[in-house]
């Protein structure tokens, strides 16, 4: 095997720029042979010709590496696609319009026997001072400027696949997604070293909630450096419009705010301007990428605008939307969703304490609009079964946590090797969170309900749900929660997510035994020939 890929490898180095692997028949000048007009076909066998060509404002890609539609390693299908280069030129200093400089991943859809509905290359990447980030390929965008926009959908199975350009090992994890934390969909023990990639099997449940969500990269030991040199982006669930819908769920604002090597960016930029219209509803999805984790200040002028939280980490609240409110800690990878309204222009505040009165990191341009605010239009989308309340329920197990950064979880240092603990499938569970204030806590694939009488201060309400919390001391000196076990076998991964912690060790997993055969889930010999060809072609 790894003959065969050597000299289909020998086979491409030396080819011209814009013509690879073309017919002997043909000619080797575009203007006499259009490759793209042909269906893609293997080469040797392994994987599809790699023909390019080439006019002064396209590019014509057969759907090989990376853009290519496959059901599984070896196997490509469809038609070759026209994929135009992007001429737009972006500045990365000063103010920025909307959405900075944050830009859609793009999926393309998958073969019609595939297990999977779309596909999707993304680029782990690197610059030379240090600054981390991802990229779609063929992404005009220097590296570490911004991550793109994942959005997915309930009810359908994504292949992504991630390729390591850089010169360290990372990974990928989907941060409060409801997916199995085993094999090729968040396995945190798998990586690709450099010049390598791994695929992922993320495949979302039919009533996955709507909601914003992150990604990031999760290679123990180093997770913090990349993550603080950029290494982190959005992620959304999106399901399909209903007609019983407020319009102004679907008329959003995107603010990412990312925190990289100590400087502060709202969508890449350090400034960003937003246009909205006066005395009117927008939904404002907001989420924050510091690898810190400590609480900072996100903070509205409450003369000009109001604003009520409507979602915190991917879930809805159960109960509408809550009281207008101007100021809310936030963590290091805090989701929120607000509806916002301002009748005139002015800013979004992020800082350290609430007193800052420093230049806002957002200018919310504010246009003429209605005379008067209509009242918020209350929505609350049905909820999927795990996130029904359980707060009246009898639980199988009770436990205690406490976090330390010298002694980790519960006197447990990080053992990818080794469970804290082994939980039965489908027990429920009752977790009191201790120390949570300086060490904001995480759990992998499920949400927590709060039950806590009156909450544990900050945006963590009594009977919602949530994925990472920090208590306020001052309300409580721990936080108890519940959630049941119910959907994946395997490992279920918590963390400190003040990230350089859980370098440290202030991560452990449980080992959840009895329930689903994941075996579909894991990674065959087939990936890491995939992955070796992918290596050479590309990287």
């Amino acid at each position: 095997m790894h003959a065969v890929i050597s000299v289909g490898f020998l086979l491409l180095v030396g080819v011209q720029q814009f013509h690879l692997l073309v017919p002997p028949d043909q000619s080797l000048h575009p203007q006499s042979h259009d490759p793209c007009r042909e269906n893609c076909g293997s080469f040797l066998g392994l994987f599809p010709k790699y023909k390019l060509c080439h006019d002064s404002t396209s590019q014509s890609y057969c759907t090989a590496f990376p853009r290519w539609h496959q059901r599984d390693p070896f196997v490509s299908c469809g038609d070759c696609q026209l994929v135009e280069e992007s001429s737009t030129e972006l500045s990365l200093n000063g103010d920025q319009d909307e959405k900075g400089i944050l830009v859609d991943f793009h999926w393309e859809d998958a073969c019609s026997d595939s297990p999977y509905d779309y596909v999707g290359t993304l680029v782990f990447c690197e610059q030379e001072n240090g600054t981390f980030g991802y990229r779609s390929w063929n992404d005009a965008l220097p590296c570490g400027s911004s991550s793109p926009l994942l959005r997915l959908r309930p009810g359908f199975a994504y292949q992504l696949r991630l390729i390591n350009e850089a010169s360290e090992p990372t990974n990928l994890h989907p941060h409060g997604l409801y997916v199995s934390g085993d094999g090729n969909a968040d396995d945190i023990t798998r990586y690709a070293g450099p010049g390598e990639c791994l695929l992922f099997n993320w495949t979302l449940s039919e009533d996955h909630m709507d909601g914003t969500f992150l990604y990031h990269a999760h290679r123990h030991n180093i997770t913090n450096h990349q993550v603080s040199g950029g290494a982190i982006g959005m992620l959304f669930v999106d399901t399909a419009t209903p007609q019983t819908r407020p319009s102004w769920v679907d008329r959003e604002k995107l603010l990412f705010i990312k925190s990289s090597k100590d400087e502060d960016f709202v969508n890449g930029m350090p400034k960003l301007h937003v246009p909205l219209i006066a005395n009117t509803w927008y939904r404002f999805r907001i989420a924050v990428g510091d690898a810190r984790g400590k609480l900072r200040s996100l903070r509205f002028d409450p003369e000009q605008c109001e604003v009520r939280l409507v979602a915190a980490d991917g879930v809805w609240r159960s109960r509408g939307a809550a009281a207008p409110a101007f100021h809310y800690e936030v963590t290091g990878s805090t989701r929120m969703d607000l509806a916002v309204a301002c009748q005139s222009s002015s800013g979004i505040w992020y800082r350290v304490n609430s007193t800052d009165d420093a230049e806002p990191i957002v200018v919310l341009d504010v246009s003429e609009g209605p005379a008067e605010l209509n009242a918020l239009e209350e929505w609350i989308p049905p909820r999927p079964s795990h996130l029904q309340s359980i707060a009246n329920l009898d639980m199988d197990d009770t436990w205690n946590i406490t976090i330390s950064k010298e002694t980790g979880i519960n006197g447990y240092l990080y053992d990818h090797e080794r469970p804290i603990e082994t939980f039965e499938f489908g027990q429920y569970h009752q977790w009191r969170l201790y120390n949570t204030d300086r060490h904001p806590f995480h759990l992998h694939i499920y949400h927590m309900q709060i039950v806590t009488p009156g909450g544990c201060g900050n945006i963590f309400e009594e009977g919602e749900w949530y994925d990472t919390i920090s208590a306020d001391a001052a309300v409580t000196d721990h936080c108890t929660v519940r959630f049941r076990m119910n959907a994946f076998s395997g490992r279920t991964v918590l963390h400190c997510h003040q990230l350089s912690h859980e370098d440290l060790g202030v991560m452990v997993w449980t080992d959840v035994i009895g329930g689903p055969d994941n075996s579909f889930l894991q990674v065959g010999s087939r990936e890491t020939v995939f992955c070796e060809i992918c290596a050479l072609l590309l990287i």
